[in-house]
Order: structure tokens, then sequence, then C-alpha cells
């Protein structure tokens, strides 16, 4: 929720259940490998994308979403460009470059959003119109709930698969996830 988005950033608790792929897991790699590249694979879709961050030096994904600040108005020239993967920009992606703790730029609600996030065109098109549609993290419009489906609506969020049209029903069933590695 984006009221414990510092899961995200500083704060290194690990949660979740490697039995239960349904629900939010964080290990402790997030805050203690340090990489170069981060890889970001949909489920169920098998669509990937991979990324070099912080200019070649070895970084944790904790650290990045910290340096990244905000949530602010990022712009497509604040995006690190997709070195390898199968994503395109397709239905609501704007790009395949990834962002970190994005504002929305229509600024009806606070659809902003912490941690990696996809620049996403929704209502009032692209770029970052819902950001949190497309993030990895919560989003600040309601600071308490989770962004998945609660109620049987498509989930918003799994990364990129929920802008790309690829978070396929049933929505509770925990086949719709994102994984993240850090080499």
């Amino acid at each position: 929720t984006w009221n414990n988005r510092s899961l995200l950033d500083t704060d290194t608790t690990t949660l979740g259940d490697l039995s239960r792929p349904g629900e939010d897991f964080k290990s402790a790699a997030y805050h203690d490998v340090l990489g170069t590249e981060a890889m970001f694979l949909h489920a169920p879709s098998g669509i990937w994308a991979s990324y070099a961050l912080a200019d070649g030096a070895p970084t944790t994904l904790g650290a990045v979403v910290a340096a990244a600040g905000g949530p602010a108005a990022r712009s497509s020239s604040d995006g690190i460009p997709m070195v390898a993967g199968t994503l395109t920009a397709v239905g609501n992606l704007c790009d395949t470059n990834l962002y970190f703790n994005a504002v929305d730029r229509d600024g009806a609600y606070p659809a902003n959003t912490w941690g990696p996030t996809w620049s996403s065109g929704f209502n009032n098109g692209c770029p970052f119109d819902d950001p949190g549609n497309a993030g990895v993290g919560p989003t600040q419009w309601e600071p308490d709930r989770e962004m998945a489906s609660v109620d049987g609506s498509p989930p918003a969020g799994a990364g990129f698969g929920y802008a790309i049209g690829e978070n396929p029903e049933p929505y509770n069933s925990g086949a719709i996830h994102l994984q993240a590695f850090h080499r």
C-alpha cells in the first residue's frame, strides 16, 4: 500500500511466502544484492524487459527507488531504455522505458505510484496517465489499499501487464504477477 511504500526503498523488511504466489513477496536480496541490471518478467504472458541500471555502478533495486525521489513528474528523457526483452509499446503502454516514482500527469486524482513503473496512457492519453496502473508498487489515491482486484474488476498494475492487456481473468487466482530479477 502507499502507506507502506518504504518497503520498496529503505525498509529492509522481507515479506511473503513462496507457496503463495498470488501475494506480495520480497526477499532479502532486494536490498542486499548489488547489480547493474534489472529484468522484469510478467506472468502469465511471459513478456519480459531488461534494463541497465545506475550507469553500470553496482546498486540494489531499493537504492535505485530511493535515489529517484518523488513522486515526481517524469518525461520520456527520464526513462531507462530497455536493453533486451519482448515488451513492446502496445495498448495503453506509451513506451518500453523503465521509470520510478511517477506522478499522474492529468492531475484528476493522485494516481501517483512508487517504485518501478512504465509510462501509460489510459483515460487522458500518453504520457504518464495513471502510472499506478502500470507500476509495481502502490498508488497514492487509495493509500491503505493494494491495487490488485478485490471486487472482481480487472486489477491494475502487475507492472506493464495491465497496460498491454495481458492480465487475464480470473483476476484473483495468483496467476497474474511480475517478477523482478537483479544481477
